[in-house]
């Protein structure tokens, strides 16, 4: 189903994720809501504390589309890998969906004083904030670009470690799932996750053995990583 409908989009010129445009409605609306709610706080005017709630109602609205189309987006793109950043979004999407229904439940329970609803409105913008660093780290990870040395570090890594079973980027015990333009090349952290439990895609366990961090660091797999992308991919 979910390939279908990337399947669909594709065919209408779309060939992006769907995820990103649709964070900028529940994550503006929850920084309209906490400015207005300053404002309101600020001025003693009851119709920005409104406009705050009617911003919260609305983000409330969009977050269900936009964790859906992530989710779909998390399985489309990078096949389910339960990577670090991925299971802090899922918790922080869950966080928010539950500070927008308190925010909300607060503007209308009588008694509610503005100090506990702007702390919610903060907290709301924090869960925000948390989901676009860590979005951010999934896409783009958190290293800096790879040097000449740290290239050449990587070759001598991967013919030490990968380049039995893997020359030239390909797979001599599976030859229909090359390293090279991978799934799990797409992100250091979906390629780091996957060499130390690999699988094959249905999940089962395959021939590849895990490598773990006493053998190769995660420092030296950013560099076997880097000289995958920079060298083999490039070919």
């Amino acid at each position: 189903m979910i390939e279908a409908l990337y399947q669909v989009i594709e065919k209408v010129g779309y060939t992006h994720p769907i995820h990103p445009p649709l964070t900028h409605m529940p994550g503006g609306l929850a920084v309209g809501a906490l400015i207005l709610g300053l404002l309101a706080a600020l001025f003693r005017r009851y119709a920005f504390a409104v406009s705050a709630r009617h911003c919260l109602a609305i983000a409330l609205v969009f977050v269900f589309p936009t964790i859906f189309f992530g989710y779909t987006d998390w399985v489309h793109y990078y096949d389910g890998i339960w990577t670090f950043p991925i299971k802090i979004k899922f918790a922080l999407s869950g966080a928010l969906v539950v500070l927008l229904i308190a925010g909300i439940y607060l503007n209308y329970r009588e008694g509610s004083s503005m100090k506990t609803i702007l702390t919610v409105y903060f907290l709301t913008v924090l869960a925000v904030a948390g989901l676009g660093y860590y979005g951010g780290s999934l896409v783009f990870g958190s290293e800096k670009p790879a040097s000449t040395g740290d290239l050449q570090a990587g070759e001598r890594l991967y013919t030490a470690h990968c380049g039995t079973c893997h020359p030239q980027g390909g797979n001599i015990l599976t030859p229909a799932l090359p390293v090279k333009d991978s799934t799990y090349m797409k992100t250091f952290n979906a390629f780091l996750d996957f060499n130390r439990k690999p699988h094959m895609p249905d999940g089962s366990k395959g021939l590849m053995p895990a490598i773990p961090p006493e053998k190769v660091s995660d420092a030296e797999m950013k560099q076997i990583y880097d000289y995958i992308r920079h060298s083999i991919e490039g070919r």
